[in-house]
Formats: C-alpha cells, sequence, structure tokens
C-alpha cells in the first residue's frame, strides 16, 4: 500500500493483508470516524468534547447515537462539555477526565462492556499498548495516534490482541507526518 509507505514499517505492510487507506481531511465525524462499527454496540468514546466541532456538525456522541450505538460512555477533560453532554444526553454516561494512565483506560473499558472504541486522546494512547488486559469485550476500535512509532506499537498491540486491521487512514494535508487512525475489528 503505498500511501502508508514512511508511516507503516514495511515488515508490518507484509503482514497486513486487504488493508485498506483512507485520507482524513476534516474533523467531520462522518469522515473522521465513519469507519468505526457502533450499530447496537456500548461506545467508549475517549476526547468526546465539542472541540474542533463546526457549527452544523453533530459532537461524536451524537453521531455514534444516530448510527445506532446502543450506550454512549464519553471522556473528556472539559467538564464544561461534558456537562452539556449530561444534559443533552441523558440516558448515557460522561466524566470529565483525561486518560492518562492504563487504569483509567481499563477502568473505562472493563467496567462498561465496551464493545466499541473511539480513541482519540493526544498521545496518551500509548496507555492502550502500555496496559495488559486483553479487553475480552472490545470488538472494534478506531484509534487515532499521534507520532509513528506508536501508530507501528499500536498496530502490533492489536494484532497481538486478534485484531484485524482494516483501514490505516493519514491525516491530509495537516499533519500527515504526525497522525494517523487505525481502524480494527475482531470476532
Amino acid at each position: 500500500m503505498e500511501q502508508l509507505k514512511g508511516h507503516v514499517t514495511d515488515e508490518l505492510l507484509n503482514q497486513l493483508h486487504n488493508i485498506k487507506h483512507h485520507y482524513i481531511e476534516s474533523e467531520h465525524p462522518d469522515h473522521h470516524w465513519h469507519l468505526l462499527k457502533v450499530k447496537d454496540e456500548t461506545v467508549l468514546d475517549l476526547g468526546c468534547g465539542f472541540h474542533l466541532i463546526e457549527p452544523g456538525w453533530e459532537t461524536t456522541p451524537e453521531y455514534f447515537l444516530n448510527k445506532g450505538a446502543q450506550k454512549i460512555i464519553g471522556v473528556d477533560p472539559e467538564n464544561s462539555d461534558i456537562e452539556r453532554f449530561k444534559s443533552l444526553l441523558p440516558d448515557h454516561f460522561f466524566y470529565s477526565a483525561a486518560i492518562t494512565n492504563v487504569s483509567e483506560l481499563d477502568h473505562y473499558i472493563n467496567n462498561y462492556n465496551v464493545t466499541s472504541l473511539k480513541m482519540d486522546i493526544e498521545g496518551y494512547e500509548t496507555c492502550f499498548i502500555d496496559s495488559t488486559s486483553d479487553y475480552p469485550t472490545l470488538k472494534h476500535v478506531a484509534i487515532e495516534t499521534h507520532d509513528k512509532s506508536i501508530l507501528n506499537n499500536m498496530i502490533k498491540k492489536l494484532l497481538s490482541l486478534g485484531f484485524e486491521i482494516d483501514t490505516v487512514c493519514t491525516f491530509y494535508p495537516r499533519v500527515y507526518d504526525i497522525c494517523n487512525l487505525i481502524y480494527a475489528s475482531r470476532k
């Protein structure tokens, strides 16, 4: 896959069969998170806040609910955003917190029986790599990585947990050499 050269190591590219590529050109949820399977799933939305949401756009919790998610657990460090979500979507769970270590990540995934994970936590996605949990309920992930070495280590971690990497996205034109997004699923 030519578009991923320089992002994913050649060794890993040789292991990934039928991998797709997608360019991400905006923060619009329908362009950024559309490949995450959420229908009838319990979705943990890490980084669910209103930042970078333009007028007329849905937030990711709203977007996932409109795509058929059963339950949303939203986590974001911006307390005012969390209070708005609690008011807008009272049947779901929202927490003002920053995920900065493995125990915090494990708490949300394992205690809520999360089946789909959207992770955009600005470099702290390494908590997933560092965890020793196999996250038994987790079936689908969309994890934004903020460094090429994290991208490659995340792919290795997901493969070790039995996930199939479906798509690796590159960001264009902004942050092209920094951010990537991995979509993966397991049965």
